[in-house]
């Protein structure tokens, strides 16, 4: 066998460098993954009472403008129909 075959046939081994570089990035991995998924577990509860929050503040406005709203119309109608009568 010449010197190529050789590399293909001998193919290479896992040094004790290679083997702690992937052990340090699987437990360096681990740990970015575990602080990153509770950040983002509390930033999601945070968000999600914030936002229950502001969609009640503005549900009660707009249900406020909208009886607002209703009750201008009815006054006006009695307004008018009242000046109705009073003309006849």
């Amino acid at each position: 066998m010449d010197e190529e075959e050789m590399m293909y046939v001998e193919g290479g081994g896992i040094s004790a460098r290679d083997a702690l570089i992937w052990l340090g990035g699987a437990i360096f991995g681990g740990i970015v993954y575990d602080v990153f998924k509770a950040a983002c577990i509390k930033v999601g509860a945070w968000a999600a009472m914030n936002a229950a929050a502001i969609c009640t503040v503005v549900s009660r406005a707009v249900a406020i403008t909208l009886l607002a709203g209703i009750a201008a119309c009815y006054g006006t109608m009695i307004v008018k129909t009242y000046k109705n009568l009073l003309k006849k």
